[in-house]
């Protein structure tokens, strides 16, 4: 067995739209040339392309190999071309933050408390329904602001205004009040239930819809981790005018979240049924659709929810009526079932280091063998960082393997063995794979 080694993996560039590696029309990558913001690397360091695996040093170990599986999974995202801002960071516990969220939530909930006892105080029934119409319409015109300040936060991240931890903190903090005024809205539904000749389910079904936009995995579990319940994790960030996608590895799961509101037509509801929104969905993820094990839907008024587990993880999608097209997508993917990663090899003084490509926020897994004995090196550790510092980001399991979220710009893995050996790759991030562009009428029986 090998003993422990350091593994580094050093980001080149954290800010995205900038890409100065982006690989060519044809996907491949050119070789890197020295400049004020990226140093040349040495002798040691052999550039991988997106196709070709070619190298722009004189060690000839590295090697292209065939793909994983099939094509990676399809995601919402944000065209290359359109990308402002881009980063992965690591989120820590904050109390800040935390403080921020309970006392806004806390306030919140005692004024929910509030408007219910005093809709149970009142005793003639108009003054009831009045009472619920106006908590509801207060409710709604809450829900529009939220969508101002989830915009106004994501094109700030977009323009530079604030940086990729605030963003996700104003996510969070949008999240958690959509679930609170979710829970007051329910109570709402309840006491108009309880009202005679009375029933408010059409509207509040609307309103609850539009505020699960507002719901996501990252940001809730990025949410827990600034409030101390998680430990903490690097997150990938990543905006285009008002679209943001986040992504993260945890607990063995690659979790992903995408909003591309230009997506959606807020303006109209359109004549689209569940049915519709499933064949939308289903058309946009060909792979998925493929090797689904059923789906739910739900939704009404323009807006639909469809949930659909498949052979290699969950897809949430929220398709819109009127544009009739996915705007939010959520994905749960073990670890284990993720496909499509380009593999790269190199073998440099000893050490195997072979790491399976992703696109911009993907799942990268990279893998260190003893070339001697091929065996996996267990407890390195994994760092990621740039020339001047790095982060520690976890080891390697039984299997000599750790996974990271792949940044949008080209990045470095170094590895440090034992007697000063040295391995460095250059690695160049894959192309997303966007949904596929899909139109309703185009479905035929």
């Amino acid at each position: 067995m090998a003993a422990p080694i350091l593994l580094s993996v050093l980001l080149v560039v954290a800010t995205a739209g900038v890409g100065a590696f982006a690989p060519d029309a044809n996907g491949e990558q050119p070789a890197i040339e020295a400049g004020d913001d990226v140093p040349p690397p040495d002798a040691s360091i052999a550039a991988v392309g997106a196709e070709t695996g070619q190298l722009t040093a004189p060690d000839d170990y590295t090697r292209q190999l065939e793909p994983r599986g099939e094509n990676a999974t399809r995601v919402l995202g944000i065209p290359d071309d359109d990308v402002d801002s881009s980063d992965v960071r690591r989120e820590h516990a904050d109390i800040g933050p935390a403080v921020g969220y309970g006392t806004d939530a806390t306030g919140m909930e005692i004024k929910t408390e509030s408007i219910e006892r005093q809709i149970e105080s009142i005793e003639e029934t108009d003054e009831r329904q009045r009472q619920i119409l106006a908590e509801i319409s207060e409710i709604e015109q809450r829900e529009i602001t939220l969508n101002g300040r989830e915009r106004t936060a994501v094109e700030a991240y977009s323009t530079g205004e604030i940086d990729a931890r605030e963003l996700v903190v104003r996510l969070a903090r949008v999240s958690m009040e959509a679930q609170i005024l979710r829970e007051r809205l329910e109570m709402l539904g309840e006491q108009a239930d309880e009202t005679p000749d009375f029933s408010v389910d059409a509207r509040a079904n609307n309103i609850d819809f539009q505020l699960r936009t507002y719901d996501g995995p990252v940001r809730n579990h990025a949410k827990g981790i600034l409030e101390g319940e998680h430990p903490s994790e690097r997150v990938f960030v990543e905006s285009g005018g008002d679209a943001v996608v986040l992504s993260m590895i945890h607990d063995g799961e690659y979790v992903r979240e995408a909003k591309v509101p230009d997506r959606q037509d807020r303006s109209t509801t359109g004549s689209m049924e569940l049915e519709g929104a499933e064949s939308v969905t289903f058309g946009s993820y060909p792979e998925i659709a493929a090797t689904r094990e059923g789906a739910d839907s739900i939704g009404s008024d323009g807006l639909f929810i469809v949930q659909v587990p498949h052979a290699g993880g969950e897809l949430t999608t929220f398709v819109d009526g009127g544009s009739e097209q996915v705007f939010i997508d959520h994905q749960r993917i073990p670890l284990d079932d993720t496909i499509g990663q380009v593999p790269v090899s190199d073998v440099q003084e000893g050490l195997n280091v072979t790491v399976d490509r992703s696109y911009p926020g993907g799942p990268v897994r990279v893998t260190v063998l003893d070339v001697e004995t091929d065996e996996p090196v267990i407890g390195a550790t994994v760092t990621v960082g740039d020339a001047v510092q790095s982060e520690t980001v976890g080891t390697t399991d039984i299997d000599g393997q750790h996974w990271v979220v792949s940044p949008r710009d080209p990045f470095l893995l170094t590895v440090l063995g034992e007697d000063t050996t040295v391995a460095r790759l250059e690695i160049q991030p894959t192309e997303t794979p966007h949904i596929e562009a899909y139109q309703l009428e185009n479905e035929t029986d």
